[in-house]
């Protein structure tokens, strides 16, 4: 669980999903983090089930467990 929280990336992610879901493209602007960056955390946070994403149309969503 420490790794997860080691990256300051991660931790503003886990920031802007607690206060409400959030699609890739909308996470990407508010961490200023380009899309291989952004892909790489939001992958290790839904691996280690902090995470979950969905679909709603065309967009992919994340959210908190």
């Amino acid at each position: 669980m420490l790794g997860i929280i080691s990256s300051k990336n991660r931790l503003e992610i886990l920031r802007l999903l607690s206060r409400r879901d959030r699609y890739v493209s909308e996470i990407m602007e508010l961490a200023a983090m380009d899309g291989k960056n952004a892909k790489h955390h939001l992958d290790v946070l839904e691996k280690t089930g902090v995470i979950e994403s969905y679909m709603d149309g065309r967009r992919k969503y994340y959210r908190l467990i």
